[in-house]
């Protein structure tokens, strides 16, 4: 009876050192799971974290945006009496358009310089 019950024994002890080592497994797998995922998650958070940014920054370009149209809507619709306020308002609104590009990102100074100058023969 003695031989059977460490017979049992011997098989009781394999049994808790597979289930250690199945416990063990897990827990490493789990782990290296966990950090990947955090990893990802950093990262989808610094993604929104610039779309976020760039929506900010979109939603400021427009509002300036629409104000300068504003701005221009206002100098169209101004009633022109003499050749000096054309020549004012066409500067005017030439100032407002720079002002768009401006905003936009599609203005450039130097090529906008350069066109004025070879237009005048100034080079």
């Amino acid at each position: 009876m003695m031989e059977g019950l460490k017979k049992y024994e011997k098989i009781i002890r394999w049994v808790i050192i597979v289930i250690i080592a199945v416990l063990l497994t897990s827990t490493i797998v789990s782990t290296v799971k966990s950090y990947q995922l955090g990893r990802l998650c950093n990262q989808f958070r610094e993604r929104i974290a610039d779309a976020e940014d760039t929506n900010r920054r979109l939603a400021e370009t427009v509002g300036k945006c629409q104000s300068i149209c504003g701005e221009l809507g206002d100098s169209v619709d101004r009633n022109i009496r003499t050749a000096r306020e054309a020549v004012e308002l066409i500067e005017e609104i030439r100032v407002q358009v720079q002002s768009l590009e401006m905003v936009t990102g599609d203005f450039n100074p130097d090529d906008y310089y350069r066109h004025w100058d070879s237009l005048y023969g100034i080079e």
